[in-house]
């Protein structure tokens, strides 16, 4: 077997041997590098996708270190109920507590408190975002990040 190995800086390519053994049954893939050249590095398509990747993975990160070391209980819960309300209503209180590291009697107050400013209500059980401009407005005063 044969095994071509490029450069893409400068178009070198380098053949060289290589064994393979499977330890089931499997499939060799060969890509013909030209055309993949041709078709893929060439237009950035790979390298746009790859971008892309790291930057939502970078987004995803930004979030749980906010959530995690700068966020106080009532910007977490605040977060958690922008983000996403639908599992906020699925789970027990004392899951989204552990969540969100904080202690049951925590959430507990700081939905009160929510409710009481109008931010939030409940009904038939469920949290229901009454006024989404404010939850925003705690998440803007906390930490570096601007969530619209």
């Amino acid at each position: 077997m044969i095994t071509e190995l490029s450069s893409i800086k400068n178009n070198r390519i380098i053949n060289c041997f290589s064994n393979v053994r499977f330890l089931e049954d499997s499939i060799v893939l060969y890509i013909d590098s030209e055309k993949f050249q041709e078709l893929f590095l060439s237009k950035n398509i790979l390298t746009e996708e790859l971008i892309e990747v790291i930057l939502k993975k970078n987004y995803q990160l930004h979030h749980i270190v906010n959530r995690e070391l700068v966020f106080d209980a009532t910007a977490k819960v605040a977060f958690m109920l922008i983000d996403d309300l639908k599992m906020f209503n699925k789970l027990k209180r004392v899951d989204i507590s552990f969540m969100l590291n904080i202690q049951p009697e925590t959430l507990s107050r700081v939905l009160k408190s929510l409710m009481r400013k109008g931010i939030i209500n409940i009904k038939k059980g469920e949290i229901v975002i009454e006024n989404k401009e404010d939850l925003i407005s705690i998440l803007n005063k906390v930490g570096d990040t601007k969530y619209n």
